[in-house]
């Protein structure tokens, strides 16, 4: 079963952290799916449509707070993907309510405008799965462990 709070100053509070993690992680009932191996298709699928949109409108509502999180091992290495925000198409389709609940349409634009860049949608990590002989690769991993930038933890540059 799935508890859901009464309020969001419960989904904020430190000392509540660890019970909503623990319940929206590993939930039977949805998955991240995405069709033909295109990442931006990356949804939450379930047979409850209400259960999306309650994930999605948390998405918008408190970033970072619920991501989907789809990790793939191929022969030569492993992604993650995370899915920050909701498909663009969701947004749009919900304007009128989300601009109510966001506080006017400039703020609608700027979390549309945010879910349709794959920069900022989205964060990919990629590793290997194998020990290379050849450290001299030019296909060097980046460290995804930190970042000094203020955009935070990324990895998608040198530092």
């Amino acid at each position: 079963m799935l508890v859901l709070p009464s309020n969001i100053l419960d989904l904020t509070q430190v000392n509540n952290k660890k019970f909503w993690s623990d319940s929206f992680k590993y939930r039977n009932g949805f998955n991240a799916k995405r069709e033909n191996r295109d990442t931006s298709t990356m949804h939450v699928d379930t047979a409850l449509p209400c259960m999306a949109d309650y994930i999605y409108l948390l998405q918008i509502i408190i970033p970072g707070f619920i991501m989907l999180i789809r990790e793939e091992d191929y022969d030569e290495y492993e992604t993650k993907t995370t899915r920050i925000l909701p498909d663009p198409k969701w947004i749009e389709e919900r304007q009128e309510k989300l601009a109510i609940i966001l506080g006017g349409d400039e703020r609608f634009d700027n979390v549309l405008s945010a879910a349709k860049d794959q920069n900022r949608a989205f964060a990919y990590e990629r590793s290997r799965s194998w020990t290379s002989y050849d450290q001299d690769s030019e296909d060097e991993m980046k460290d995804l462990t930190a970042c000094d930038k203020e955009c935070g933890y990324c990895g998608r540059c040198d530092y």
